[in-house]
């Protein structure tokens, strides 16, 4: 199955106007709309590109929008999947602009709502990650380190991701050494 570009743009468009919160907010509607509900991508493409997204250096949302466009329509795609994102909060930005100048106590309170919406669907985000690459028990225990490292060090994410990624290679290598040598004996 196919997705008209106007269709995209539509998809996009709409995930725009509830992306308040970033990119994590991004992954369990992208599953929804172009896994669940139009099957044109799987739950791993999905993540894949959103994992690539986080790799590259800028805003995550617009990334993964790009990349899942280019892998349903090509270049047009990628544009579509774009201007689709970045309409919403073009128009936004120019209502709060002029909004700001007349700040009231409605508009904080519609700001804190928003807050506690976006707290529920990184929620969801986690358990949509967790579901696809929580699969076997070495990812578990990598977990599992990352959040002790997290609550128990003062050490910075970065930091933290590299440690567990070279350990996680590091184990990965091992293991596979096991294997192999394992292999030879039989």
């Amino acid at each position: 199955m196919k997705i008209s570009l106007a269709e995209m743009f539509w998809i996009f468009f709409k995930i725009s106007l509830v992306l308040i919160g970033g990119g994590y907010v991004l992954l369990p509607i992208s599953i929804d709309e172009f896994s669940k509900k139009r099957n044109l991508l799987t739950q791993e493409e999905i993540i894949n590109f959103y994992a690539l997204s986080q790799c590259l250096p800028g805003v995550i949302v617009v990334k993964t929008a790009v990349f899942i466009g280019y892998h349903l329509r090509g270049k047009g795609g990628a544009v579509i999947a774009l201007l689709g994102l970045i309409t919403p909060p073009f128009f936004a930005i120019l209502i709060v602009a002029n909004l700001l100048n007349k700040v009231n106590p409605e508009i904080l309170s519609y700001i804190n709502t928003i807050t506690i919406a976006v707290i529920v669907l990184v929620g969801a985000s986690f358990i949509e990650l967790a579901g696809v690459c929580l699969r076997n028990t070495f990812t578990i225990i990598l977990f599992i380190l990352t959040i002790l490292l997290f609550i128990f060090t003062n050490l910075q994410p970065v930091i933290i991701i590299f440690i567990l990624t070279v350990l996680g290679l590091f184990i990965k290598f091992i293991l596979r050494k096991i294997k192999n040598h394992m292999r030879g004996k039989v």
